[in-house]
């Protein structure tokens, strides 16, 4: 996980948006509500993490054990999405 921080933080805005666009058409990972301010991303059905909002405006994100099976790139395109979806508005599915 540090890796991906780490690469995440070096990477351009536009270098993110890039990458998040080619991701989302690309591959079918989606982000769905499961309750108030809380949601799943999944890929086929399979879920690879679950994230949620804390009061303060935190993040908490809890990896599944398929995230273990992801690629290294699927690992920081997940995360991609899952700060896009947070920082930009979120609806209850992208």
């Amino acid at each position: 996980m540090n890796i991906i921080n780490a690469l995440l933080g070096v990477m351009s805005e536009e270098q993110k948006n890039k990458a998040l666009s080619d991701m989302l058409s690309n591959n079918n990972f989606r982000i769905g509500k499961i309750e108030n301010d809380r949601y799943v991303i999944m890929q086929q059905y399979e879920a690879f993490a679950e994230f949620w909002l804390k009061r303060n405006g935190g993040l908490t994100i809890s990896y599944c054990t398929a995230y273990d099976r992801l690629e290294l790139t699927e690992k920081i395109m997940l995360n991609l999405l899952i700060n896009k979806f947070v920082e930009g508005g979120r609806s209850d599915e992208i």
